[in-house]
């Protein structure tokens, strides 16, 4: 499997299985042949790592982060557009592998650096000091440490020539604080700091590869058990439940808005409810509780029958006149 390609309005996805896929079909085409290149709209090529896209009519019914292409590379969560269907394009390239063997050698280079550090040490002793002494002769027996206790660090004050000095590589975060969840289709952002920006481009922590969203749009911060969002100055600006704000707590049930991408903030709230925020003042449908799925539900919910007003159907008047 070379990636997927999820549907913006919602829906299953597509499994790219082949690196040459073709989608779209040509309105003159017959409806039972094959996609191919004399029947389809476009093509997606897999390159080196790279998923590519070509236009092969050159009508501009292709386009890229709403922008028209005849051929050019996908990033991951690229937006691509044929006609009037859209979807987005998820897969990892290869300059995701990049930065995970950036950051797997910069652990080793430490590594290598605590142990060069470590020979220096031992080899600055004079040639006039007196024999190591064994520490198990002068040192009572102890019993190990628990398995359950990390082990502790010896210090470096008074150490001896045979103590070995513990290295302790740097741990990458693995802590989920929260996920950001595309109400429209797509991969999950996880959210692992408190302080996430969020923009079009690097070195934002979720880049959101659309001509709306600003290079530096805003920022999400977790601050005493609760997510919070901050508009940085931004061309399209920020939603949270319909209300634009410069800065706003995210409860679980709330949905923002970062220009036209819709998402859904999921996470498991700390402590007592911050107060909001004066510029935060809720719609008339959150102060009539009907916010996130509820609200959905009823903008999906069909009409049934007998729900028509009664007040709205026509009324005849007679006018009588009295002789």
């Amino acid at each position: 499997m070379f990636g997927h390609l999820v549907p913006c309005s919602g829906g299953k996805s597509i499994d790219l299985a082949r690196t040459n896929v073709y989608l779209g079909r040509r309105p003159d085409a017959d409806r039972d042949a094959p996609l191919n290149a004399q029947t389809a709209l476009c093509r997606l090529r897999f390159v080196d790592g790279w998923w590519h896209v070509d236009d092969l009519l050159g009508r501009g019914d292709v386009r890229v982060n709403h922008e028209r292409v005849q051929s050019c590379r996908l990033n991951r969560l690229d937006e691509l557009a044929i006609g009037r269907a859209r979807f987005r394009i998820d897969y990892i390239p290869p300059e995701d592998f990049s930065v995970l063997s950036e950051t797997l050698e910069e652990i080793a280079e430490s590594v290598l650096s605590s142990q060069s550090n470590l020979g220096l040490l031992k080899s600055s002793q004079p040639a006039s000091a007196p024999p190591p002494v064994s520490l198990a002769a002068v040192r009572p027996a102890r019993t190990p440490p628990s398995p359950r206790s990390p082990p502790a660090v010896p210090s470096t004050t008074g150490m001896s020539t045979t103590t070995d000095l513990l290295i302790v590589a740097p741990s990458l975060p693995s802590e989920l604080l929260g996920r950001l969840i595309p109400l429209g289709g797509g991969a999950d952002y996880p959210l692992m700091k408190p302080t996430i920006l969020v923009g079009r481009q690097p070195p934002c922590d979720i880049i959101l590869r659309v001509a709306t969203v600003s290079s530096k749009h805003c920022t999400l911060e977790l601050t005493e058990g609760y997510w919070q969002v901050k508009d940085l100055g931004s061309r399209n600006g920020v939603r949270v439940d319909s209300v634009r704000c410069d800065q706003a707590w995210i409860f679980p049930e709330s949905r923002l808005s970062i220009a036209d991408q819709r998402f859904r903030l999921d996470y498991t709230p700390e402590g007592l409810p911050p107060v909001p925020n004066p510029a935060q003042r809720p719609s008339l449908m959150a102060q009539a509780g009907l916010v996130g799925e509820e609200l959905e539900r009823m903008m999906t919910r069909p009409a049934g029958p007998g729900t028509q007003d009664r007040d709205s159907e026509r009324k005849r008047f007679e006018l009588l006149e009295e002789g």
